[in-house]
């Protein structure tokens, strides 16, 4: 089913697998509702995920500088 839809749209069996689980996880089903437009569809299927990676501290530039003209 994946490589028939892709290949009547001209995409690769990845990323239309990858738009399925997409749906899938936005709850969508064929056929959309009605009411559904392209910009309320972009956004249930590109949900923007927060980064939850810790930051790492920013250097201390001026000691960093300070230190580069010190001998070792």
């Amino acid at each position: 089913m994946i490589r028939e839809i892709a290949r009547s749209l001209e995409m690769s069996p990845t990323t239309v697998a990858s738009y399925l689980l997409r749906a899938k996880g936005a709850n969508l089903s064929w056929p959309l509702p009605e009411d559904l437009d392209d910009v309320a569809l972009e956004k249930a299927l590109f949900v923007a995920k927060e980064d939850h990676r810790p930051r790492r501290a920013e250097p201390d530039y001026a000691w960093v500088h300070r230190s580069s003209g010190e001998s070792t």
